[in-house]
Formats: C-alpha cells, structure tokens, sequence
C-alpha cells in the first residue's frame, strides 16, 4: 500500500515543490482558462452572416472575408488562445523540468552553506520564470486590445463595388463581444497573479529560502516515508 500524502505534499505530485502558493494558484487557473477560451470560437462561418438586399455566394463570402479581416486584422481570439496556451505550456514545462533537476541536488547536499546556495538558484529561476511569463503574457494582451476589436457592431456595411452597399448582420456579435472581453479578463488576472507571485517571492525572500531547504532536508524526506508506513490507505 502506497502510504497518505498531506495536502501539503499536493505540488510534488507534478512536481512543483519549492512554488509559492499564489504560483499553483497561477497555474490552475491558466490551465481552465485556456481550456475554455480555446473551446470557444462563435461563428466563424458564413452561416451566421445575414446579408441585405441578399446577395450571391460568392459577394456573402467576400464581405465576410472584408468583415473578419477588419474585425481581427492580426490574427483571430481562438489563435491568440492557443497562442498564449503555447507560451505558457513552454514556460511551465521549462520550470517543472528545471525543478526535477534542481530540486534533488538541494536533497542530496549535505553541507549546510551549499544547500542554502542552490535554494537561492532555485528562487532566482523562479523569479526568471514568472517574469518572463509576465512580459509574455503582457505583450500578448497589449497586441490582442491594439489589434482586435472588441466590441462587435450589430451590422457592417460591405463595400465591394462602387456606389454598392449592402448592409450585412453578425448573428454572433454578441458572444464575440463577451468572448474578447472574458479573453482580456483572463489575461490580466494571469498577469496580476504573475505580479503576485514575484511580490511574495521576493518579499519572503528569507522564509521561501528556510521552508524550500526545509522541505528538502534528508530528515524531512525520511519522515514522510516513515509517515507513509505508519498511516496507510485504505
């Protein structure tokens, strides 16, 4: 029988033990955000654009192209999404593997002066990942509100021929609207928590130190598996 785990142990399951606490917080909610913002793509298709007077195919399909390229002339919210999923999966699993590496040589020093070292590298890559999260996070935002149009109107006029308007409906404007809106919510909330995680890292800078080495000691690892032994699962 493998033995109980207290809920303080929860982050050496994937392995983020040493994270400050608002940093596991960061990473929770990145991952449903993504999630959800990359499920989410309303009416990409000619299916929800209602022209009048109506119009062939070809001209529908044409003022679509003209529509969405000015709607989102950079690149489309569902991309931005697996955009920032992209940056944030590289720069999380770049932190997890650093820690697989790192958090053993902490384990295994014995002298007192060099386990204190490698806990100050290890707060330093910290604060090296969460910046660098942070910067990418925020370039992303700022090109996603300077590109992207937030609010959808109701209606657009299409002008593919001289003295030629027709005059076409967005059924999904709406949920557009709210989708970028939410998209922009998510972000800064990951950049605030990225704000928060460097004010904590660096604020606690001594106690992070104490409790990463305590965590890592060779008689904290000892008494976790004599722990293990003494509460079994059932």
């Amino acid at each position: 029988m493998r033995g109980h785990r207290a809920p303080g142990d929860f982050f050496v399951l994937i392995p983020l033990k040493g994270q400050p606490t608002i940093g596991g917080v960061r990473l929770v909610f990145s991952l449903f955000f993504l999630i959800f913002a990359s499920q989410h793509d309303a009416g990409n298709d000619t299916l929800s654009f209602m022209c009048h007077p109506e119009t062939s195919d070809f001209h529908k399909e044409k003022c679509f192209a003209q529509y969405t390229a000015e709607m989102s002339p950079f690149m489309r919210p569902y991309l931005f999404s697996l955009v920032t999923a992209g940056i944030l999966f590289v720069s999380w699993t770049s932190m997890i593997l650093y820690s697989l590496g790192h958090l053993p040589k902490i384990r295994r020093a014995t002298d007192s002066s060099a386990r204190e070292h490698l806990c100050h590298d290890f707060w330093k890559m910290v604060l090296l990942h969460v910046g660098s999260e942070a910067v990418a996070v925020s370039v992303t935002l700022g090109l996603f509100c300077y590109t992207q149009t937030i609010h959808f109107a109701g209606t657009y006029n299409c002008t593919l021929m001289i003295e030629s308007v027709t005059t076409c409906i967005d059924v999904h404007h709406r949920d557009k609207s709210i989708l970028n809106i939410f998209f922009i919510g998510g972000l800064a909330l990951i950049l605030l928590l990225c704000l928060g995680t460097v004010c904590q890292a660096m604020g606690n800078r001594e106690n992070f130190i104490k409790e990463l080495q305590d965590l890592n000691t060779p008689e904290n690892e000892a008494g976790k598996e004599r722990l293990e032994i003494l509460i079994p699962n059932h």
